[in-house]
């Protein structure tokens, strides 16, 4: 909701309007809803009047004008009292939504209205192919598949996204169904067995699951029962199984899997990293003696006939010979992984959003700008308090991540240990798998502080069994707004709702507010980051690159792999910058360096030029 004051010129205008007239907002109110116009409630009005608020929804807009139109004063008089972006959907209800509205009011020039309507069309088509969603080939079959989902609804299971705890709230399809009791249990179980620190008493494993690969696990299967249960008739096309039938037993049914892997390549036209990954989750819970459903029996007893896939003769043969079944399974997935590994591509190309700047001599240095900018822009704290800790906030989310290269997860889990107090024991970051950032007593300079337990890639020759430790420096007077961030703007970000000793945060309006970073909640950050500083605008000169793309903090770790791959030629110096391995960087970075080395080369062998002692031959008489 937007904040108001007592003296805002609006909350005057309407005043002095309802003072001339002899008015009370109640009768306003009661006047416009019998002209078959209802607009917001008498107390909504008196905040106006009082300055506590402002009018902020497309609701509240409309009513508005619908009250200049009754008081007979001049279109807009009383909207263009309002700020920016509610004066933009006031004047071009027409060409954009209030969906938008807040988005488009920063990338359109201050002048946008007195431009013709053909300019103003341009600029139009211009932000929102650049600046929303949609601008790459991927982005435009994400969004349409947003609104066709499949996948079956597991609660209490570790997905890759926030859920809702207001179902009145809640906008999810009646596509996405509830998996049954039963397949909740299951999924329960086979999480349970594979993340606990030790496996159940009776069974063996091999390896665990950390809660971003159970998250991972957990969604690939939602997505495989979605779509054997899903209506044929609906937009998913799915094979119309009854829900009563899902269970993980169905994995060694070699027809259910083919039939699944096939619907994936006819709704995207072709095989993807999701199918092998799928195949890669069933291979291991199939495994003799280690396997999930190898040492789960008694599933079969979840097996009922299913015209077209299963018969009851092979349930019963499935009952009789339950390992002999997950065997012949386990045969006919590794044929169907081999087979897709060799067709499957890349859905994607991960770069694209951020070609401009990996295209650069010096991508990092490109990609710093994006600091400057939020800085150039970042609103005064006097005048706007919440709009400087964001922009704090902000600045440190890209600084930290530029200058440390770790993944999201990290990023979103890292702790703040407060300058005076002990910080968290090391292994209690270990057994939480996060780390910390931290002031040193004895120099004052903060650090971060991650524990082996905390890396997906723990296992790499890069940690050699250490954990990591990086001293931040002060570039960019970092220090200085790091004691910000945590005296004040991390505080006022937080507000009502409970600390969560997170480094980074959510604005929090109520107590019961879970103010911590989600995948979902962080992405949507970074892409709101990239939209408002990253991507220049040659229609308002804002913003650090051209040609930027919104994307995720992701990808800032291709722009340090690059950066260091470039300056050094080295694929085993570009594997430090992000923790990995040399040959990860041969793969995913490689294409990015052929021409530095043949400039590394022109450069070496141009020195013989550039010596002064040379002295050239006397050319022959």
């Amino acid at each position: 909701m937007t904040k108001a004051r007592f003296d805002h010129p609006f909350a005057v205008a309407v005043r002095e309007q309802l003072r001339v007239r002899g008015h009370f907002a109640s009768k306003v109110a009661a006047e416009m809803a019998k002209d078959g116009h209802p607009g917001p409630r008498a107390d909504t009005i008196y905040r106006w009047l009082a300055g506590r608020t402002l009018p902020s929804s497309a609701k509240s807009v409309d009513f508005t004008l619908r009250v200049e139109q009754h008081f007979g004063l001049a279109r807009y008089e009383l909207t263009d009292l309002l700020p920016r972006d509610v004066r933009l959907y006031a004047r071009n209800r027409a060409e954009m939504s209030y969906r938008e509205v807040h988005t488009l009011a920063w990338h359109l020039p201050d002048d946008f209205d007195r431009r013709p309507r053909k300019d103003r069309t341009q600029i139009l088509e211009w932000v929102r192919s650049t600046v929303f969603h949609q601008q790459t080939e991927y982005r435009r079959y994400v969004g349409e598949m947003r609104d066709k989902p499949f996948s079956l609804r597991f609660e209490n299971i570790p997905l890759n996204y926030r859920p809702t705890t207001d179902p009145q709230k809640s906008r999810r399809s009646p596509l996405v169904r509830d998996a049954p009791q039963a397949l909740q249990q299951e999924m329960q179980s086979l999480l349970a067995f594979r993340t606990s620190a030790f496996a159940p008493v009776g069974l063996e494993r091999l390896g665990r699951w950390k809660s971003a690969t159970a998250a991972h696990h957990a969604g690939n299967f939602s997505r495989f029962f979605g779509a054997l249960s899903a209506d044929p008739a609906s937009p998913a096309s799915g094979a119309g199984l009854p829900l009563e039938a899902m269970t993980f037993a169905l994995c060694l049914s070699p027809e259910l899997c083919d039939w699944y892997l096939n619907w994936r390549e006819r709704r995207r036209g072709f095989y993807g990293t999701n199918e092998f990954s799928l195949l890669i989750a069933i291979n291991g819970l199939l495994q003799p003696r280690t396997g999930w459903l190898y040492q789960s029996p008694g599933l079969a007893k979840a097996l009922r006939p299913i015209d077209g896939f299963i018969t009851p003769d092979q349930i019963a043969d499935i009952a009789s010979d339950w390992h002999g079944a997950c065997l012949r399974m386990l045969g006919h997935v590794r044929g169907r992984t081999h087979d897709i590994k060799r067709v499957m591509r890349g859905h994607r190309d991960p770069a694209e959003p951020i070609l401009p700047v990996l295209a650069a001599p010096k991508p990092a240095d490109v990609y710093r700008r994006i600091e400057d900018e939020i800085l150039k822009w970042k609103p005064s704290e006097r005048t706007d308090p919440l709009g400087a800790a964001e922009a704090t906030r902000d600045y440190l989310l890209v600084h930290i991540a530029l200058k440390t290269g770790l993944r999201q997860r990290n990023l979103r889990e890292l702790r703040l240990a407060r300058p005076g107090q002990l910080g968290t024991k090391e292994s209690d970051l270990e057994k939480m798998q996060a780390g910390e950032i931290r002031k040193r007593a004895d120099t004052g300079a903060w650090e971060l502080y991650v524990p082996l337990s905390a890396f997906k890639n723990a296992h790499s020759r890069f940690f050699g069994g250490k954990p990591l430790l990086v001293e931040l420096g002060n570039s960019g007077r970092f220090a200085e707004r790091m004691d910000l961030w945590v005296k004040r703007h991390r505080a006022r970000l937080i507000g009502p709702a409970k600390d969560p000793s997170t480094m980074f945060v959510r604005k929090g309006r109520r107590q019961d507010d879970d103010v911590t970073m989600s995948i979902a909640s962080m992405t949507h950050h970074w892409y709101r980051i990239t939209r408002k500083y990253g991507i220049y605008n040659p229609y308002t000169k804002r913003g650090a690159v051209q040609g930027l793309l919104p994307h995720g903090p992701h990808n800032v770790r291709d722009v340090r792999a690059t950066h260091v791959l470039k300056a050094t030629g080295s694929y085993e110096i570009a594997s430090y910058a992000i923790h990995d391995t040399a040959a990860t960087i041969e793969k995913h970075y490689g294409r990015f360096l052929p021409g530095e080395k043949a400039r590394k080369a022109s450069d070496i062998v141009d020195m013989i030029w550039s010596d002064d002692k040379h002295v050239p031959r006397r050319s022959p008489r």
